[in-house]
């Protein structure tokens, strides 16, 4: 009980730390765990068991946001860059490990624990930068599935493997038994549960016994508990469940998982060279090899090079799971300490570092170094330039809500050559993308800012004028014309990126995307016109919902 309530207190220093110093506390976590292993706080075993039932609550919260049914769009990408990843980076771990000296069995254990991706620090990336829903959020979400199922199924394979063939069959078939139940549960249980309409206290209630069975099977029949317990979340993922059990699983999930990441501290320990070596060889692998493949084959299936290297930087990292893993091995003695402090060490400090190479920032400096023509209008040859409107088009000022003249006030002079009388759209991502199509039908000359190569290619062979550069850049912003504009249009992923823009262009209407009212109220202030996405989405699902009600009537009405 003392350890306990040191583990606690630490946990509390932590994060205090980690609010004065407003930064991510999971570091601040991860070294005072490692600084009271130094000096004897608490014993091995209650770090292992903390880990344990740490695991078992934050993978049960994790596996309620990964329902199947959320990824069903980009099904076919997510298998095919989940199933490259797990088994380029599970094969390669494998002859690395062997390499550095590995015995044939731990190296199995090595592969298979760097294959897999840390759902926990993803998910969670995911709902802070609001990037659940998008689609390559939506594929990250279905390779963590895939891949988390991928592990729940291996585990008994190397836990039994001692025991021949006979011993992984029936380890195997426990964990398959599992699976089924979990699908059962999706499939008839949640609906129920979210029907009953419970009060906060027993619909928690609720959940949590749906982990106490599931557990208890698991124990059973020899199934490691933490695979259960994300089985048990993916049973209760199913909308609108999950979304009602998010704000009561939130608390829980916090705590447990301030455990277990201090207690994953304390188990590295004190590493020694070797261990330090091989973790550093593998770290290398892991943020080299998964960032390079993941994006290569997004690319491929149609996304832009910026969501195809933040996917891929997300999956940078190895997983919770793989600790579930390489601890069963190490009390199974299959693995030795120095082999299991050096996957937790990689653990460690891949999570540690992928909020920061996963970064808007990061992404873009990797983007700046991809080859092409920069701060210049690129025309295609086979496309003459149209000539610059002498009048506004008719409706775009109604678009934009201002009656403002064509502007011919800006702090900084047009770059030569530069286009004027034009609709400027920064950001062609989906949204711009579908702006842009319904400009051309209306007839406008277009202007595409984007530094995005793939979106930049795609626009050049569609015979748009097109910049590629960052919008937030003065230079592109000369070379596009931005001070010459009838209107600009900016769906840019974060609002504030367009202070840069609203100095240099005063007279010029500039419409901006927002999901925020603070960010609206910041955009008026600015001079800007918030174009609130959140207020149109709910207008359409209003619109889409009235039709639909309608429809539904009329069916019945003729049924009857």
């Amino acid at each position: 009980m003392t350890g306990f309530a040191i583990l606690l207190a630490a946990a509390a220093v932590a994060f205090g730390f980690a609010r004065w110093l407003d930064m991510a506390p999971l570091p601040f976590l991860v070294v005072a765990g490692m600084a009271l292993a130094r000096v004897d706080a608490f014993p091995v075993e209650m770090l292992q068991d903390a880990v344990v039932y740490g695991l078992t609550v934050v993978l049960f919260v994790a596996g309620t946001e990964l329902s199947p049914k959320r990824v069903r769009q980009q099904r076919r990408t997510a298998i095919r860059v989940g199933i490259t990843q797990f088994l380029t980076v599970g094969i390669l771990g494998t002859l690395i490990a062997l390499l550095l000296g590995h015995a044939r069995l731990p190296a199995v254990y090595v592969g298979l624990a760097l294959a897999a991706s840390s759902t926990l620090v993803i998910v969670r990336l995911l709902q802070r930068r609001r990037q659940l829903y998008e689609p390559s959020g939506r594929v990250v979400v279905g390779v963590l599935l895939l891949q988390d199922l991928l592990v729940i199924l291996t585990i008994p394979l190397l836990m039994f493997a001692p025991a021949g063939i006979e011993g992984m069959v029936r380890g195997l078939a426990g964990t398959l038994a599992l699976l089924a139940l979990a699908f059962a549960c999706m499939r008839w249980i949640a609906p129920r549960i979210a029907r009953l309409a419970l009060e906060p206290e027993p619909l928690l209630l609720s959940a949590l016994a749906v982990l106490a069975v599931f557990v208890a099977l698991a124990l059973r029949l020899g199934v490691p508990m933490a695979a259960a317990a994300f089985l048990a979340g993916l049973a209760l993922s199913p909308f609108p469940l999950r979304g009602v059990l998010r704000g009561q699983l939130s608390p829980i999930n916090e705590f447990f998982g301030a455990i277990f990441f201090i207690a994953l501290g304390g188990l590295i320990g004190s590493p020694g060279p070797r261990a330090l070596m091989h973790a550093a060889v593998f770290i290398a692998m892991v943020l080299v090899v998964t960032p390079s493949l993941v994006a290569m084959v997004t690319q491929r299936a149609g996304f832009t090079t910026r969501s195809a290297l933040e996917s891929g930087l997300l999956l940078a990292q190895t997983s919770e799971l793989s600790l579930v893993l390489v601890l069963q091995g190490m009390l199974a003695g299959q693995l030795t300490q120095e082999t299991f402090s050096t996957l937790l060490l990689v653990t460690v400090v891949t999570i540690v570092l992928t909020p920061w190479l996963s970064s808007d920032a990061a992404v873009q400096r990797l983007i700046e170094l991809i080859p092409g023509r920069r701060h210049q209008l690129a025309t295609p040859l086979a496309l003459s330039p149209l000539p610059a409107a002498s009048t506004p088009p008719a409706g775009v000022r109604t678009l934009a809500g201002a009656a403002a003249a064509p502007a011919t006030t800006q702090h900084e002079p047009p770059a030569e050559g530069a286009p004027s009388g034009h609709v400027l759209l920064l950001g062609c991502g989906i949204g711009g993308m579908s702006l842009l199509e319904t400009l051309f039908a209306a007839g406008h000359r277009v202007v595409a800012v984007d530094d995005d190569p793939n979106i930049v290619e795609q626009l050049r062979r569609g015979e748009v004028d097109v910049v590629r550069g960052d919008a937030s850049d003065p230079e592109t912003l000369r070379s596009a014309g931005a001070g010459q504009a009838l209107i600009i249009s900016s769906t840019i992923r974060r609002p504030r990126d367009n202070q840069r823009l609203l100095e240099t262009v005063r007279d010029v209407p500039v419409l901006i995307r927002v999901f925020e009212d603070d960010d609206a109220d910041w955009v008026r202030a600015a001079g800007g016109i918030p174009i609130v996405y959140s207020d149109a989405a709910a207008d359409e699902f209003i619109r889409w919902f009235d039709r639909f009600t309608t429809h539904e009537g009329t069916a019945s009405s003729m049924g009857a």
